[in-house]
């Protein structure tokens, strides 16, 4: 006899669980062919679902990617933040660092501006190595966006400019942007962010 395919074993360990043995014992029983979170995995999905059989995959590639697909998910992603923010009454903060750079080809294609990560549009990586580089803080409402805040060079965002500088800059546009209407600062949990000396 050969080797038990994975759906023998999940229908035995199915019944197993029909008599009420509980995970534990039924990884046991199965002679620890398949692993105990396998064997939680297979009840959780009979719990939830009812689903006894393993389905094998199509063979069809995961993700497929070409530039229908990135210009269905950029409009899908824009129509969801939009729908989103104007519900909301939310000021959100972001400050990223952005590079920039002529590419290095024979006809010149323009300026291409990159967020830290270093990806293009494309999807390439690019790498230089001393760029030109921008930090930028924006806000974005579902009255508008806040007017960009350029930090200097060789300045960093730690807590205490972060406090002095950035904080002041967002009540002023936020109080701009949504007027006498209730509005909240929500931030990400950046250590300038979430320090002592920025909640105070």
């Amino acid at each position: 006899m050969g080797k038990p395919t994975p759906n023998i074993l999940r229908e035995l360990a199915i019944s197993y669980f029909k008599l009420g043995k509980s995970n534990n014992e039924i990884f046991e029983i199965l002679a620890r062919k398949v692993s105990l979170r396998t064997v939680c995995r297979w009840m959780k999905d009979f719990r939830d679902h009812g689903k006894t059989q393993h389905f094998l995959p199509t063979g069809r590639p995961n993700q497929v990617y070409n530039h229908f697909t990135r210009k269905t998910v950029k409009r899908l992603v824009k129509n969801f933040s939009q729908r989103q923010i104007r519900s909301s009454s939310y000021v959100f903060g972001r400050e990223d660092i952005y590079y920039k750079w002529r590419t290095k080809q024979t006809k010149p294609k323009g300026i291409c501006y990159l967020e830290k990560r270093g990806r293009c549009l494309r999807g390439a990586i690019y790498k230089k190595k001393n760029p030109l580089s921008v930090m930028v803080w924006m806000g974005i409402t579902k009255y508008g966006l806040t007017k960009p805040y350029f930090v200097k060079e060789n300045e960093t965002i730690n807590s205490h400019f972060y406090k002095d500088r950035i904080l002041p800059f967002a009540k002023r546009e936020g109080n701009r942007l949504c007027g006498t209407n209730k509005w909240v600062f929500q931030q990400d949990g950046a250590t300038p962010h979430t320090a002592k000396i920025s909640q105070n």
